[in-house]
Formats: structure tokens, sequence, C-alpha cells
């Protein structure tokens, strides 16, 4: 396989992590005594944090500032980066193989910068790292290609030579319509796998099967 660098989403790509975003909304709305509609992980999961908080607010009435819902959400998002994610199965592996060719690699992400460096410190994965691109800090979810080519930019190569790693069908297809090759990644919390199999140039179920990417 030809690339000189690669770009890893982090939910659900390196770290076991989504189950905690597909229940956050509702275990939001929980705390604060409502019940969650039908379709409300749909409604949220591509949208920033900044964006779901005022969804919520608006969608369920909320009494409170959407400044203190994100306060309280992002309490709840903490505890678990901070104490519980971990890396799924032969990501560490693959990371010492990609270092030890001397591939560039850098992280973009819709998860928030702190929450990022302290998942990735925990699980001794940071070191691995060029740089960590986060949509909040680009200004654009990934329904947009701006922060694959703002990686791509740091990375001082052409999208064509650069490879995506994702779970979500959304992101992959974004990275590829922009011109990066891509690999999908299994997660059982994506709902259209069969749809991101098509679109991905590659596919691997979990990280041990990576390695054959680079050999």
């Amino acid at each position: 396989m030809n690339f000189n660098a690669v770009i890893f989403d982090l939910d659900g790509t390196l770290l076991d992590s989504m189950y905690i975003w597909n229940t956050l909304a509702e275990d939001y709305l929980k705390s604060v005594g409502v019940e969650a509609k039908p379709g409300l992980c749909d409604a949220v999961n591509t949208l920033m944090m900044e964006d779901a908080a005022v969804y919520l607010k608006e969608e369920y009435s909320l009494p409170y500032p959407t400044e203190k819902i994100l306060e309280d959400i992002f309490a709840i998002v903490d505890d678990f980066y901070f104490n519980t994610t971990v890396l799924k199965h032969g990501v560490s592996d693959f990371l010492a193989q990609l270092k030890e060719k001397k591939i560039k690699m850098c992280i973009a992400t819709a998860s928030e910068r702190y929450v990022v460096e302290a998942a990735l410190k925990r699980c001794m994965a940071y070191e691995f790292f060029d740089r960590i691109f986060t949509c909040s800090e680009v200004g654009h979810s990934k329904t947009e290609p701006d922060i694959f080519f703002k990686a791509a930019e740091f990375l001082q190569e052409v999208p064509e030579n650069i490879l995506v790693f994702e779970d979500a069908h959304f992101a992959a297809q974004t990275a590829k319509d922009a011109g990066f090759k891509v690999c999908g990644v299994f997660d059982p919390s994506e709902k259209c796998i069969e749809k991101l199999k098509r679109t991905a140039d590659f596919y691997i179920n979990s990280f041990k099967e990576a390695g054959d990417l680079i050999d």
C-alpha cells in the first residue's frame, strides 16, 4: 500500500468509546428527569457538542441555559474519557508499526481536545501522534471536509497520499469525496456498515488486520 501519512478518527476507530456517545444525550436528559424521544441518537450524532446542546434545549424546552446543558454533558464525557475508555484491540501494535516506518500520523475528531489528550495519555498512545485536530477548533463537523484538509495541510501531503481511518460511514464518505484514501473500521455502533464497506478503499474488522496495509 502506498501512502505517506495517516489520519485517524478517534471514537469508534482507535477508542472503544462510541457507546458513550450513542447514549450521551439520553443519559443527560435522564439526569434532569426528561424522557428521550425515539430517534434522539440519530438526530444528534452528526452535530458538534454546542449544536447538540442547542438542539436539546429547543427540542425538549429545557429551562437551563445552553452553557449549563453543555457543562453537564461535558461532566459525563469527562468521567468516561479520564477514567474508563480503552484502545480497541490491535491499535497499539499498529501505531508502533507506523511509527517504525516513519509514517506521519494525526487525529481528526469530533471530541474536544482536552478529553482526547487525557484518554490518549492514559492509554499510552499520545506520543504516536504529530497533531490532533478537532471539529470544534476547525469550526465544521465531518459532514464537511475542512478537518481533513487542515490535517493534510499540516502533514504536507496531498489527499491521495493519505489514508483516513473512519468507523462512521458519513465521515468516511466526506473524506472519500475529498480525494483521500479511506479504510473503514468495524464498530458495532455503526448502522451503515455495508455502505461504509462500499465507500472505503479498504475495510478492517479490527486493527489486528491493519498490518496487511503496510506490508
